[in-house]
């Protein structure tokens, strides 16, 4: 209700900026991605300086994998934010999470180190970053501090254990990796199909195959759709 009263306000008068803002906060609380998308590109005809329409378009293009697009807005909002590092740090870590979907790693990388810069306490970045490098194994060792230092500051955030222990798993520390998926788990992990079968993962090179094909069938029956699983789930072999 809200958001149509907002609305109703900008088809009389589209020059009040804190308008446009509200109507996109509550799209993004929605999780209406075609309206921000169609809301930005608008608003951003009468505020084409405006950083925050500039980030909202970018994380709509985003979600629609216009990759291009969203990195071409998101460089726009980092020219005119002015004094706001919350929302830079925002744009940067969008920024790096597209190029690591588009498999341009360095520049990926040297976004989030840009965030880390304003503020090294991101858990955001520290997760993400961290995660990203576990995948692509590598430096691992600055991997996993990153990680440490994202569970210290939210300690029994499942999300971010997983990316701990997949960390430790990454560098062949088993038992350990099992230790802190199990804290992941029951910290809302057994609701995610690929924290599920990231602990399949682990069991198995524990040696303990059933119950890793059992997790890994839980993440496949939880809508699991990674690469292998339906091979791992069918042969009971881990593939990578």
């Amino acid at each position: 209700k809200a958001k149509e009263q907002y609305l109703l306000v900008l088809e009389k008068d589209k020059s009040k900026i804190e308008v446009w803002s509200q109507v996109l906060f509550i799209q993004v609380e929605q999780n209406n991605f075609e309206e921000i998308l169609k809301t930005s590109y608008e608003a951003l005809e009468y505020f084409p300086t405006e950083a925050l329409f500039y980030y909202f378009n970018g994380v709509a293009n985003k979600y629609y994998e216009n990759y291009d697009e969203a990195i071409t807005s998101l460089k726009n909002g980092v020219e005119f934010v002015l004094e706001n590092q919350n929302l830079l740090i925002e744009i940067y870590s969008s920024l790096a999470d597209i190029f690591h979907k588009v498999d341009q790693h360095d520049i990926s990388d040297g976004y989030f180190e840009k965030g880390l810069e304003i503020d090294s306490n991101n858990t955001v970045i520290l997760n993400n970053y961290s995660y990203y490098l576990s995948l692509r194994k590598t430096n691992l060792e600055k991997a996993r501090r990153m990680s440490l230092r994202c569970n210290k500051i939210e300690p029994n955030n499942g999300t971010y254990q997983d990316t701990y222990a997949w960390i430790l798993y990454s560098m062949n520390r088993y038992d350990e990796a099992e230790q802190w998926m199990l804290k992941a788990m029951l910290n809302g992990g057994i609701e995610s199909a690929v924290v599920v079968e990231h602990y399949g993962d682990i069991l198995y090179r524990l040696g303990k195959t059933n119950e890793a094909k059992s997790q890994w069938k839980k993440a496949m029956e939880m809508g699991g759709k990674t690469n292998f699983l339906e091979q791992k789930v069918k042969d009971g072999i881990l593939y990578e």
